[in-house]
């Protein structure tokens, strides 16, 4: 939920070479990348518990692992499968991560996350009853958001950028 350049971008840890994104409604096998996806965040509050803590509008989900320098001082890169404007992502105070999102061990095949830290909600249990009550959710959260979108973004005082030799480097 950070912003950079007016962007914000996000990973999930996929299994294999490719995120399938053909799982996506309307998406080929053939497509690498999906555009306007919502994207539900998510993260274990407990061992038993998982909740929705943001989500993006409006986003690109890619099929292969997107590279870029995410700070140019640094020569930090950040793998991305996810990408919003700013202004589409939406990251929900502590208080407000109350929806919560079934493992599927628990509360069976199709209802929650499986054995990955992500789930594509295919399922005709899912399509008629999680994912409305998603976007319901999504509705009465907009205003609440503790990430920020400034109107300019300061240059860090104390970094170094990169010599033209470490750059090559990389």
């Amino acid at each position: 939920f950070l912003n950079m350049d007016d962007m914000c971008y996000g990973f999930v840890q996929g299994n294999g070479e490719q995120f399938h994104i053909e799982k996506l409604e309307g998406i080929d096998k053939w497509q690498d990348e999906a555009g306007d996806v919502t994207v539900i965040w998510c993260a274990s509050v407990s061992e038993n518990k998982t909740v929705v803590v943001g989500w993006y509008e409006h986003a690109n989900a890619y099929r292969y692992l997107q590279t870029l320098f995410a700070t140019p001082f640094t020569g930090i890169q950040r793998g991305f499968l996810f990408s919003t404007n700013a202004e589409n992502a939406y990251l929900l105070p502590e208080s407000e991560r109350t929806f919560e999102i079934g493992r599927a061990s628990k509360t069976g095949a199709g209802t929650g996350f499986g054995q990955h830290n992500y789930w594509f909600a295919e399922s005709p249990y899912a399509q008629e009853n999680v994912i409305p009550a998603v976007m319901k959710f999504i509705e009465e959260h907009r205003d609440v958001r503790i990430n920020t979108l400034p109107c300019e973004l300061n240059e860090p005082a104390n970094i170094e950028p990169l010599s033209e030799a470490e750059l090559n480097h990389m």
